[in-house]
């Protein structure tokens, strides 16, 4: 079997730590805003941050996230209840 050269191999060890938390960052069907600072509250600082803003940015009026919270209604008014409750 001929060795290639110039190929470099990835060490999947370096990617583990991306899926450790895949569990607490899943969305459930009909969560309150009290749900979701809760589980907010459990991620890792590291992770938390990313988080945060994509509820700022739903607070300030982006639809972005509108897929990952399809129960609810006025998602500005959803992303401010559980800004205030992480605060």
């Amino acid at each position: 079997m001929a060795r290639r050269k110039n190929t470099k191999r990835i060490d999947p060890r370096y990617f583990l730590h991306e899926t450790a938390y895949k569990e607490t960052l899943q969305e459930a069907a009909g969560e309150t805003p009290e749900q979701v600072a809760a589980r907010i509250g459990s991620i890792p600082p590291d992770f938390r941050h990313s988080v945060i803003q994509d509820l700022k940015n739903m607070a300030q009026g982006s639809a972005e996230m509108a897929d990952y919270y399809p129960h609810v209604d006025d998602l500005a008014a959803f992303a401010q209840e559980v800004l205030s409750l992480l605060r």
